[in-house]
């Protein structure tokens, strides 16, 4: 036996690509490598956005009671995101306070013409002093970085006004994915009852449900949804949108009613245009048609109710046969009698799917379909009408806009894997908070220690994308 043939049956062993992944999978560009802390620091200093959102924080005036910061809102807001990235308050103080990081965050600060910091690093207990500051105004910070986020996300080439419109073929640029994560708490369970007995420290957290697609698996943490995009699968391509709290007990509706607030927000930016949504099973009837309200194309799976086989209505049809139409694994079908009593669902070929735009903005999607007994091509609504809502009928629960085939050809095959980039985007949050749990014990500082995660990430994502296209920055 020779070398080439040694050689031959070595790769065609089993788990010969992940032994020599170096080689089959060699990354050639720096961009695509794990960044360094430089590179980090740099990408968060240089972000405008810290800037934009540390301007809206009140400033000590003269004269006024109370002790004079230190340093500007905006060496705080730095500190909160770069935590976002490495993970703790404490590893994030400690590289702000290096004397060589601090000057180059100092030179990035004078670029964008923010107010002045002394030379002399701060330390771990200057931001420990300004964080309520942060707490104080938590909802004003997230709110003005949710249009900024959107704004980034137009320049990395997302949710462009001017891109085509396919249902057909979409670009993933153009579509949404969102989910919910349950972070870990703090403490066990365990201990945060004993310091609740004791008249201790408080921790905001409780049991939450992880995996919706699959067996309902409970955490104890604390819950957030999260809405992102990218244009492309090019590594720290990604832009966080949204980030919100979801709020434990019932009442509220749920993280697929924070979800739908979060798509609201992003279809009323007048300067981006959402085409689709991707999320997992927690999307029901009533928010798949919310969405499809909007106009957009909702990719999400269909449930043990929706399998079900449901009537639809009976449709008189231009053959002068009187068709009776089932919904089944959220598709129109033509119930059948065989020759042998028994009846079967016939799936009706689709034909187009498109919506129509109402005068007051709102849409109405229609399919047309041939019914497999004659071959006419009929139409029907796709969104819950107001009929539907009298008679109690969730028609969004039970035909959707596309479904997973056999084939494997349907814009659910092909886009619906879009939305693992959500559970991607959970996973690495888990693996940048220090111990994988939540480091703030209160619910307004666990919200803003999530808002410095999406600006970190945002920032990285803003500054590999500058340094990957020099050119358009320069414009």
């Amino acid at each position: 036996m020779n070398r080439t043939t040694n050689s031959s049956k070595l790769t065609q062993a089993y788990g010969a690509q992940r032994i020599q992944q170096r080689d089959l999978h060699r990354r050639n560009c720096p961009d695509e490598l794990t960044l360094l802390e430089i590179d980090t620091l740099e990408a968060v200093a240089s972000h405008e956005v810290i800037y934009h959102l540390a301007a809206i924080l009140p400033v000590h005036e003269p004269g006024t009671p109370g002790r004079r910061p230190h340093y500007p809102p905006w060496v705080h807001v730095l500190h909160k995101a770069l935590t976002g990235v490495l993970g703790s308050h404490s590893k994030a103080a400690r590289a702000m306070a290096h004397p060589a990081y601090w000057r180059s965050i100092r030179h990035h600060a004078a670029a964008h013409h923010a107010p002045k910091a002394q030379r002399k690093p701060p330390q771990r207990w200057h931001h420990n002093y300004a964080q309520q500051l942060l707490d104080d105004h938590a909802n004003e910070l997230l709110n003005a970085f949710r249009p900024l986020a959107r704004r980034l996300s137009t320049e990395l080439g997302c949710l462009a006004q001017t891109a085509p419109v396919s249902h057909t073929n979409p670009a993933r640029g153009q579509y949404v994915v969102g989910d919910g994560t349950v972070v870990a708490a703090p403490v066990r369970k365990a201990t945060a009852d004993r310091w609740a007995e004791d008249g201790g420290r408080r921790v905001h957290a409780g049991i939450e449900v992880q995996n919706g697609e699959s067996d309902s698996e409970f955490r104890y943490g604390i819950k957030f949804a999260m809405l992102a995009t990218r244009p492309n699968a090019i590594r720290n391509n990604r832009v966080i949108l949204d980030v919100d709290a979801v709020p434990a007990g019932k009442g509220y509706g749920g993280e697929a009613r924070i979800a739908t607030d979060m798509i609201d927000r992003v279809v009323a930016d007048p300067d981006v245009r959402c085409d689709g949504l991707c999320y997992d099973g927690a999307f029901r009837g009533k928010h798949i048609d919310h969405a499809m309200k909007h106009g957009l194309t909702v990719l999400s799976p269909i449930h043990d109710g929706t399998r079900k086989p449901t009537t639809l209505a009976r449709l008189d049809c231009a053959c002068g046969e009187v068709h009776d139409l089932w919904t089944q694994d959220g598709r129109i079908c033509e119930r059948q009698i065989l020759d042998t009593g028994d009846t079967h669902l016939q799936p009706c070929p689709t034909a187009k799917i498109y919506s129509r735009r109402n005068a007051d903005g709102n849409h109405r999607w229609y399919i047309e379909f041939a019914t497999p007994t004659c071959g006419t091509v009929q139409r029907e609504r796709i969104d819950t009408t107001d009929d539907d809502r009298k008679r109690g009928y969730n028609r969004a629960e039970h035909l959707r806009q596309h479904v997973k085939t056999e084939d494997g050809d349907s814009v659910y095959d092909r886009c619906y894997g879009w939305r693992e980039d959500s559970e991607s985007l959970n996973n690495t949050l888990d693996r940048t908070l220090y111990g994988g749990r939540m480091i703030a014990y209160s619910a307004v500082r666990q919200l803003t220690v999530m808002l410095g995660f999406a600006l970190g990430r945002n920032a990285i994502a803003a500054y590999l994308h500058r340094r990957r296209h020099p050119d358009e920055r320069a414009a």
